[in-house]
């Protein structure tokens, strides 16, 4: 909570006050010992919270109602917090102001000089750097002490000064405690703030809360599992059994981490493991980790896995629901951490990196690991995993996922081999603080599945025009979260969805094809909307893709294929909206957040529209007469750019480097002289822009 003593201004009541995190502790503190003894004087500020606990809320209308204490719970919407240039704050944070405190604790001589002292340390450095800016968790109680939501509400706080007309006032923001104050308080200045931090705040029914959601994660199924693996695994630490290990085929593996999507029997839809391949990668090559306890490995999964010869490991009980036999489950030795030599803040991370590596380290040994890759890069963990598969002779690989349009720390990867879509991504990987040995161009990695997709893209068309439909739209959505202040809410979701269904119902001439990012959720998140959904339906000229639990299982190219144009939602990611482009669909995008630094913008006014009235108004044209807008969703001036190949290979160029990879570490060679080998061949193949090195 902000000092009750301190700067003048403070004293002089003037000002507004705003709370990141109110107890009714420090309310109290604030009514009695600030507000009331300057009221006569009328010289008093407001007080604005964004979160509190519940005896605080409720104490906060009370003294609204009863006292008429200006003090408000602030309630606002992530699209409506933008800067005097309408660009999108939330998109401003992640592309430049988490870059800005990157810098700032880079380069301050408090932390530079810790940070310069781990250089001979692997990648320690870098995954400091990483643990300290990037985590971020959007709803649960860890956003207090991370870096990237402190940022949010520094940057809330300036809107919300703007639209009160109160920039002429001081303003006070009290912040729970973090690392690096001092380079918080620092960016805040700039924004004419002064940071103050608070004892920190937790209420009982926030660790009921929190010991709730831990248990609700925990299948009944493995319940007993959980308990023996404790008891058994970790209180006796193996002393009474043999680890059950996965047999490797010619002493090494390719290394994979299932994310939810499997799909071996369906080459149609998304899987975790693409790059499998006849001719390259095979089954027998790859071993599948397993660590998510909303999506364990079952006996589906095991038989689908079995069929293609892919083994599986889980890194945690809860991430199995099948005989320990059939998937063994990991189990760490106890690493003796050695005691921290760095000065706090870095203390913390020294010590989870540490363990961290010595954990991956034994795994990486005991299941004979040469190759990891993976795509997942938003947290230091990734640079853990690559330090820990070095030290034990391995090569560590990250693929790109999805387009990624502006530099960013939040995308940084350290890793030996970075697959890229495109040579252009070699440079925003170094703007971005990568740290690599080597950027391959394989092109879009999902482009092989246009050919199966089209066939049932036709099966679609082909009944919404039995059903009356002349011109179809697909529409491409991002996912909403139930808590709008910090992402986009269910309200956008309700409002954009309710304008297609709309045209829909009034016009018997159009269909629709939905493809939400989430089809799980999608019609608790539409609330009353789900009943508009439910009614086109039964017209016969709208579908919803289905399928998938955590993410959708086909990919945006499918509801594409179905139509006569594609539209994707958002700017705030483009992956949807290239993934449709390139499957030869002409595509639109909605600017609606306010981001006009994306590249797409270059692709004009005929491809990128910012309401839905003007957008709509240019479909009608095209319906009318496509010929007649040549230019209208047209991505053919970027194209390249996107994708060098466009042919369709690109998970097999992938799948032979990932073997080659393999064969040279099986044979007994250094990494470093397998990575030249493999670069060399690939150069020769495909051109020696297609290789980058870091």
């Amino acid at each position: 909570m902000i000092p009750l003593g301190g700067c003048s201004q403070a004293a002089s009541g003037l000002g507004f006050y705003y709370v990141e995190f109110l107890n009714l502790k420090e309310l109290c503190r604030w009514v009695w010992v600030r507000y009331l003894p300057m009221r006569a004087g009328t010289r008093h500020g407001g007080m604005f919270v964004f979160d509190a606990t519940r005896p605080a809320a409720v104490a906060v209308k009370i003294l609204q109602a009863v006292l008429h204490v200006p003090i408000e719970i602030l309630q606002f919407k992530a699209s409506q917090v933008r800067d005097d240039q309408g660009v999108s704050t939330s998109l401003d944070i992640i592309y430049n102001d988490l870059n800005t405190i990157w810098d700032l604790i880079d380069r301050d001589p408090q932390y530079k000089a810790a940070l310069d002292s781990t250089k001979a340390r692997g990648r320690l450095r870098a995954y400091m750097l990483k643990e300290a800016v990037i985590p971020h968790d959007l709803l649960g109680t860890a956003k207090y002490s991370q870096m990237h939501h402190a940022l949010t509400i520094i940057r809330c706080c300036a809107w919300h000064c703007r639209t009160i007309g109160s920039q002429d006032q001081p303003v006070y923001l009290g912040l729970q405690p973090r690392a690096f104050g001092r380079v918080l308080a620092c960016f805040a200045e700039r924004f004419s703030m002064s940071v103050r931090f608070c004892h920190p705040s937790c209420s009982y029914l926030d660790i009921l809360k929190g010991i709730y959601l831990k248990l609700k994660k925990l299948n009944t199924a493995n319940f007993q599992r959980i308990i023996s693996f404790y008891w058994t695994k970790k209180v006796l630490r193996r002393c009474c059994r043999k680890p059950a290990v996965v047999s490797t085929v010619s002493g090494g593996v390719v290394l994979a981490d299932y994310w939810g999507q499997l799909n071996l029997e369906r080459p149609e839809c998304i899987s975790d493991v693409f790059f499998l391949n006849a001719d390259a990668l095979k089954g027998e090559d790859v071993l599948l980790l397993f660590q998510n306890s909303a999506d364990p490995v079952d006996e589906d999964k095991l038989a689908e896995m079995r069929k293609a010869g892919v083994r599986a490991v889980a890194f945690t009980p809860q991430a199995s629901l099948v005989r320990e036999e059939e998937v063994p489950i990991f189990v760490a030795s106890e690493t003796m951490v050695p005691d921290p030599v760095l000065p706090a803040p870095w203390t913390a991370y020294e010590q989870k990196y540490e363990k961290l590596k010595a954990a991956w380290f034994s795994f990486f040994k005991e299941y004979q690991v040469k190759v990891w890759t993976t795509w997942y890069k938003y947290d230091g963990n990734q640079i853990v995993i690559a330090d820990a598969l070095k030290a034990a002779g391995g090569i560590a690989t990250t693929h790109q996922r999805s387009f990624e349009q502006n530099p960013s720390v939040r995308l940084s990867s350290c890793a030996d081999i970075i697959f890229g879509f495109a040579p252009e991504g070699y440079a925003r990987e170094k703007a971005s603080r990568s740290v690599f040995s080597y950027h391959v161009s394989t092109g879009y990695l999902w482009d092989g599945h246009y050919p199966r997709l089209k066939a049932m893209a036709r099966d679609i068309r082909e009944e919404m025009q039995a059903n009356g439909a002349r011109h179809i739209v697909a529409y491409l959505d991002e996912n909403t979260m139930d808590d709008p202040r910090w992402f986009l809410g269910h309200e956008e979701a309700r409002r954009n969805y309710g304008f297609w269904l709309e045209k829909v119902l009034s016009d018997p001439q159009l269909g629709i094809v939905f493809k939400p990012k989430k089809p799980a959720t999608l019609r608790r998140r539409l609330g009353a909307v789900a009943d508009m959904l439910a009614r086109a339906e039964k017209t016969g000229r709208c579908r919803v893709i289905e399928g998938g639990m955590l993410h959708g299982s086909y990919p945006p190219a499918f509801a594409a294929l179905a139509a006569d144009l594609a539209v994707h939602d958002t700017l705030c990611a483009g992956s949807a909206g290239m993934d449709a482009a390139l499957a030869g669909v002409p595509t639109l995008l909605m600017d609606l957040d306010g981001w006009p630094s994306s590249p797409l913008h270059r692709l004009g006014s005929d491809v990128v529209f910012t309401d839905w009235p003007t957008a709509w108004k240019a479909c009608e044209e095209f319906f009318k007469d496509p010929k007649a807008c040549p230019r209208f969703g047209n991505w053919s001036g970027m194209v390249h750019e996107l994708d060098p190949f466009h042919d369709g290979k690109a998970a097999e160029r992938m799948s032979r480097y990932l073997k080659d990879l393999l064969e040279g570490l099986r044979s007994g060679e250094r990494p470093e002289s397998v990575m030249e080998l493999v670069a060399e061949k690939y150069m020769r193949t495909w051109g020696k822009d297609k290789i980058g090195r870091g």
